[in-house]
């Protein structure tokens, strides 16, 4: 059938771009606010909304407040909403669980052990064993060789609590949160801080029992989060909701009610924001979900933007299976039919009228 220029467009959905130092995630929705998420060289992760330009850990840290709600925010008032917004929480540690691999260290007399995990993802793997364990008379792990995939799926078996490691072995490794002296309240290690064997002894020599850490270097996640949250000033999901407002809307002061209803009004509402069942659609074949999963919520909830960000940062070191889409390929478009066009323009006008 024929069609004219005009009616093609851009299909609604999520897309991935990659160019050797260079990645770009869009999310395009049918109706309303486009995201993008971009790391450069400089290794810092940003966020685009609509034409402002933010760290993407400022978005995420203000996201916090869907991702884990108090209360139902839209039935109660400004002041409550305020107050709640001001008490919330959402720490550096919050935003770096989300996406890398957590694993627990514990000190005990001296010596240094790694958890075991019943399941998941660990980086134990690779780590070498500064005692050995055995099953019966068999050695599962000797003592100064590395824990292999085989040992760690036998010390699973096993139900095996925990591994002494060598200490020598948590270079490169980074505390999730601060590490505080429980006696004197200190905090010996920041969050988001690389532990050297200085500050490991200091904690080994103030009786610190146990803390957790991530590996970024060795995580296909990379550095980049941990990079960005460094650079990001921001503490509080209340700083992050009034960033976002200055930046969208340079000039006018910012109040905390505003601020949440100018976010969620981006995303979180239907009156402004149609991801439609075509682009709900391809979002879920792209990020590997059931394709029905939601298919009639024409709205994005957090751990969407979660799964993108994800995805974005996986594309550096696994091409293979996070691959980058061709925007212009004809297969990324659609065809707006007479009807859709029309309805659109009668809803522009019916919104002019209402706000007059």
């Amino acid at each position: 059938e024929r069609v004219i220029v005009s009616q093609l467009h851009r299909s609604p959905g999520v897309f991935f771009k990659g160019d050797r130092d260079e990645y770009l995630a869009k999310i395009i929705p049918y109706r309303g606010s486009w995201v993008e998420f971009e790391y450069d060289q400089k290794g810092l992760l940003h966020a685009r909304l609509g034409k402002r330009k933010i760290l993407a850990t400022i978005f995420l840290r203000a996201l916090g407040l869907w991702l884990s709600p108090q209360i139902d925010m839209k039935t109660v008032s400004d002041s409550i909403l305020e107050e709640v917004v001001k008490n919330a929480e959402y720490t550096n540690a919050d935003i770096l669980r989300l996406f890398y691999t957590i694993d627990e260290v514990e000190l005990d007399k001296g010596k240094v052990f790694m958890k075991v995990k019943k399941d998941g993802a660990t980086h134990l793997a690779g780590l070498r064993a500064a005692e050995s364990i055995k099953d019966g008379k068999e050695d599962v792990v000797r003592t100064g060789k590395k824990i292999t995939k085989a040992a760690l799926s036998d010390l699973r078996k096993l139900k095996t609590a925990r591994v002494e490691i060598e200490a020598a072995d948590l270079e490169g490794a980074v505390a999730l949160s601060d590490i505080v002296n429980t006696e004197t309240g200190e905090v010996l290690i920041e969050s988001n801080t690389e532990i050297t064997a200085a500050k490991l002894q200091q904690m080994l020599d103030e009786g610190v029992s146990g803390f957790e850490v991530f590996f970024p270097k060795g995580d296909d996640i990379g550095e980049i989060i941990a990079n960005t949250l460094k650079k990001d000033s921001i503490s509080k999901p209340v700083d992050a909701l009034l960033e976002i407002y200055r930046k969208m809307r340079p000039g006018d002061p910012p109040t905390v009610p505003t601020a949440y209803h100018l976010l969620e009004g981006m995303f979180f509402d239907a009156r402004r924001f149609d991801l439609s069942r075509v682009g709900r659609l391809k979002f879920n074949i792209k990020m590997g979900r059931p394709e029905r999963d939601r298919i009639d919520d024409p709205l994005l909830e957090a751990k969407d933007f979660i799964g993108v960000v994800n995805y974005l940062l996986r594309m550096k070191k696994d091409s293979e299976h996070y691959s980058q889409d061709d925007i212009d390929h004809l297969g990324n478009r659609r065809v707006r039919a007479v009807g859709e066009l029309l309805e659109n323009q009668f809803r522009i006008g019916l919104e002019r009228m209402e706000r007059a």
